[in-house]
């Protein structure tokens, strides 16, 4: 999943909680409950021609009887940019006028910034004097310290945190905590996966991490982050399995029913691996598919996608099955 869609949805699920992470003072004054989210704010009359659609606009009310309906703007940034300020002028005057609510807009930064939360402004000056001053709230979420948010009482703290410092106790460490706050969190499994697929995303350990991450797991005992990794993980073979069943049977029809269900089932084991080697390993451990997709025995499949929860490093794989 893209940065720019993780986030959408992201936010879409937790903007009050994520106010009141980052803007606790703000947040008081929102009332959330009506929230309604405007789909595909897109803007063509821009001075340099081209075509924006801004991130995430949500429409709010104020809290305590304020008769203001204002709307949250959201822009999500890979790195800082120049043109942002301008950029978040032009949002904020197009939006202004389209909807005639007062906009609160916010940039959020998935990269470090000379603060974590930064007041920033654009003018606009004429003959020496400053005729236009706008300004925006700008979070730069790798800048904060991921200790604060692993102790967050919503879910969406220990889940942003993955963008954040590690501190003393390293990645691992790090890891293991948000895991097993998400774990515990009282959410429903829709959002814990939206969160864990966060963490997974943006805090990646190497392979020799990952195998202490998992010793750290079974030290500490901390089964409720085995229990969730697994519960997701067989979800996702099973899903595999079903598609690769199905797509086998359709092919069955015309090239033999045995034919098209082993051919299902291989498609099937290939799927179950390559999502037990992202779980277990990251993304890394994927150059190992290239190899797996020559085998055709299915027994050896089967042996390699068992093999995933066991072996230290997936490269153990090419010695022990492709070899």
């Amino acid at each position: 999943m893209r940065h720019d869609q993780l986030w959408k949805e992201l936010l879409r699920e937790f903007l009050p909680d994520f106010m009141g992470l980052f803007l606790p003072a703000v947040a008081e004054q929102i009332d959330f409950s009506g929230m309604a989210f405007l789909d595909r704010e897109v803007f063509t009359d821009l001075p340099d021609g081209k075509r924006r659609e801004a991130d995430l606009v949500a429409r709010v009310g104020g809290a305590g009887g304020d008769p203001q309906i204002p709307l949250v703007h959201v822009e999500v940034q890979k790195r800082h940019d120049a043109s942002m300020p301008h950029r978040m002028w032009t949002y904020y005057h197009l939006l202004r006028s389209r909807h005639r609510a007062p906009v609160l807009p916010i940039v959020v930064y998935l990269s470090k910034g000379s603060a974590g939360l930064t007041r920033q402004r654009y003018d606009e000056r004429l003959f020496g004097a400053t005729h236009l001053t706008f300004r925006y709230w700008a979070i730069a979420i790798p800048s904060f310290s991921a200790a604060r948010f692993l102790r967050a009482e919503s879910a969406l703290g220990p889940a942003v945190s993955a963008l954040m410092q590690s501190g003393r106790g390293g990645p691992v460490r790090h890891k293991l905590r948000a895991l097993h706050r998400l774990a515990l969190a009282g959410i429903d499994e829709a959002r814990r996966s939206l969160l864990v697929h966060v963490v997974g995303t943006y805090l990646k350990l190497s392979p020799t991490e990952e195998q202490d991450l998992a010793r750290l797991i079974e030290q500490t005992g901390a089964k409720e982050v085995t229990d969730m990794v697994n519960i997701y993980e067989e979800a996702g073979i099973r899903k595999g399995m079903q598609q690769g069943m199905q797509q086998g049977m359709q092919q069955g029809m015309q090239q033999g029913v045995r034919q098209g269900m082993r051919q299902g089932m291989h498609r099937g084991l290939l799927e179950a691996i390559e999502l037990g080697l992202e779980l277990r390993f990251g993304d890394a451990a994927l150059a190992q598919m290239d190899a797996i997709r020559q085998v055709a025995d299915i027994e050896v499949l089967e042996q390699i996608k068992n093999a995933i929860k066991v072996v230290g490093a997936p490269e153990e794989l090419r010695r022990l099955y492709l070899t």
